[in-house]
């Protein structure tokens, strides 16, 4: 991408948050998160309400900005934003409301420690976080790539998130905090596979329900393979092991505004049949009933689906068969 290409996509944030300071609002906050998908340490949030007769034209989504440009966009919205909280959950409150309700928790507490007098907030994501009257809000999906406020927001997030991890390496550095930031990556598992958890490790993530302690350990394995692959390919992880009497769901992801329910299902080979065609439809209804619950329980509406991610092969997973849309 050309320097004037950047140039004319950090208009476009700016225009989009223009938009609603036209309308009247006087005091526009961005928020978002980071650290849905990690086995450990906490999930962060910022609120940044900016100055825009000097904006940090150069903030975009985090994810696409190397560690050193987002650490001096760090320190220059830190300086000149009106406004700028951050909130964070831990991760026994993650373990026990789930992450996605600890993520819009994360999001009020940044909202009130940034004492900005918001009168409208723009969130990332499909959700709104109730830190505001809902007809104040805006849940904005791939906001963080879209408004200038939420990617000011995404920054100060992700590098909030990113120091912590870095400290918490110097108190467990058996675990490698330092490079894969609490992410599911094999150097990872294979540090939770010879010493256990530790303080700072989901437990939630790490023991789903109702699977037996023989099945436990392939069974995390192929879960956390399938959450990296999602996450590779933008997906971002809502939930993990959702379950309802009657129902539970491995993965609970959004991706470009939809809600993606996702079955995770683990073959050493195709001798036994395929993970996919253990689905059946006795199975698919007690999917949908937790899928149900689930969309309830978080006042979400809009477009859903049901995907299998099928996985093969040694404890490697290198052979991921994603089936979206599996029921239909």
């Amino acid at each position: 991408m050309t320097k004037q290409q950047r140039l004319e996509q950090a208009y476009e944030r700016l225009n989009f948050d223009k938009k609603y300071l036209e309308h009247g609002f006087k005091c526009l906050a961005g928020a978002d998160e980071a650290g849905r998908g990690p086995l450990a340490g906490p999930v962060v949030a910022a609120c940044v309400v900016l100055d825009y007769d000097n904006p940090p034209l150069e903030a975009n989504d985090s994810k696409k900005l190397s560690p050193a440009k987002r650490e001096a966009l760090y320190e220059k919205i830190m300086a000149e934003a009106k406004y700028a909280g951050i909130g964070l959950c831990s991760e026994q409150e993650i373990d026990e409301i789930n992450i996605l309700q600890a993520s819009m928790l994360a999001m009020r507490r940044a909202l009130e420690n940034s004492k900005a007098p918001a009168d409208f907030l723009l969130a990332d994501g499909n959700c709104l976080p109730g830190a505001l009257p809902a007809q104040r809000e805006q849940a904005v999906v791939g906001g963080d790539g879209l408004s200038l406020c939420i990617a000011a927001a995404s920054i100060i997030a992700k590098v909030t998130r990113d120091r912590m991890m870095l400290e918490y390496a110097q108190k467990y550095p058996q675990y490698g905090f330092d490079a894969h930031k609490g992410y599911g990556t094999a150097q990872h598992r294979a540090m939770l596979e010879k010493y256990g958890p530790c303080p700072i490790h989901r437990l939630s993530f790490l023991n789903p329900k109702r699977k037996s302690e023989g099945l436990r350990g392939r069974g995390n394995l192929a879960e956390e393979a399938a959450c990296g692959y999602l996450e590779g390919a933008g997906y971002k992880i809502l939930s993990r092991n959702y379950s309802v009497p009657g129902g539970e769901i491995d993965i609970v992801a959004e991706e470009s505004g939809i809600t993606v329910f996702a079955e995770v299902k683990y073959r050493s080979g195709y001798i036994a049949g395929s993970g996919a065609e253990s689905v059946t439809p006795r199975k698919q209804a007690c999917l949908r009933r937790a899928a149900q619950a689930y969309l309830a329980e978080n006042n979400i509406t809009g477009r859903a689906r049901f995907d299998v991610l099928e996985l093969s092969g040694p404890s490697s997973f290198y052979d991921i068969r994603h089936i979206k849309n599996a029921f239909e």
